[in-house]
């Protein structure tokens, strides 16, 4: 939870991780994610820090309470379905392997740190060749 600015709060913003896969503290974890709902905050709201928002279209009354939906796959498409390639986002690369092995499929790995994109995306219809690449940063 935080708010800014400190001398005059005008804005709150609560971040809410459950079992975060990267960071053990919260505060690391979910400092991140604060920073980039305040950035886009203060670039779409007239506040005491900004005077000119980047985006003043149209103006709301109140700001909204919004949320992430409760899970962010397809509901369609079954966690456990081996016909699928699975998500190997946010993993290591140790992390990546052991699934990977345990999926019998292929990794080509570039990089290092954890995952921040992989080809075929998660939960494509895997054919003959299970193949996935999948490119690992660091994050300051």
């Amino acid at each position: 939870m935080g708010f800014f600015p400190a001398e005059n709060p005008q804005v709150a913003i609560l971040v809410i991780l459950d079992e975060p896969q990267r960071d053990k503290w919260g505060g690391v974890a979910a400092a991140p994610v604060f920073k980039n709902i305040g950035e886009q905050i203060l670039n779409c709201v007239k506040t005491n820090i900004r005077e000119t928002p980047v985006f003043e279209k149209e103006k709301p009354d109140k700001l909204q309470l919004v949320s992430a939906q409760q899970t962010l796959t397809p509901q369609n498409v079954p966690q456990d379905d081996e016909s699928v390639m699975p998500n190997f986002m946010g993993l290591t690369i140790r992390e990546a392997m052991k699934k990977a092995k345990a999926e019998s499929i292929e990794l080509k790995v570039s990089g290092n740190g954890w995952a921040v994109r992989q080809y075929p995306p998660a939960h494509t219809p895997l054919g003959n060749e299970r193949l996935c690449n999948i490119v690992f940063e660091l994050n300051n």
